[in-house]
């Protein structure tokens, strides 16, 4: 993938359909300009549009900031990868008969992008 950050390695991160539909629609919107930035709009711009966009669907829904979105997210695939809530869902308490995620060769480091992949 284009544009990590200096000498980082490839991190992979899984994609599903929802998240490819999205992926498709930047795409889209993106064009030939390789800029998700419209042409007639500042970067300033474009972030305050961006961010009250963002304002108005996760407000109503209860979801204060991104961090809680990408919260969200983890524990959406700590449960697809391991078949229980995620501890932090229940009260700290592990549900999972062993802890999945430190077993030896697991593959849910490379699953997050956090594996060094050589």
């Amino acid at each position: 993938m284009q544009g990590r950050r200096g000498k980082e390695k490839d991190r992979w991160v899984p994609v599903n359909r929802e998240n490819l539909q999205t992926l498709r629609q930047a795409v889209q919107t993106q064009g030939q300009t390789r800029n998700l930035i419209p042409a007639e709009m500042s970067c300033i711009q474009w972030c305050n549009h961006a961010y009250s966009q963002w304002r108005q669907i996760a407000k109503p829904i209860g979801i204060k900031g991104f961090h809680e979105l990408r919260a969200a997210y983890a524990c959406e695939r700590y449960q697809q990868y391991t078949g229980y809530p995620a501890p932090v869902m229940t009260g700290g308490q592990r549900m999972a008969p062993t802890p999945l995620t430190n077993r030896p060769g697991s593959q849910w480091p490379r699953n997050w992008g956090m594996a060094v992949l050589t």
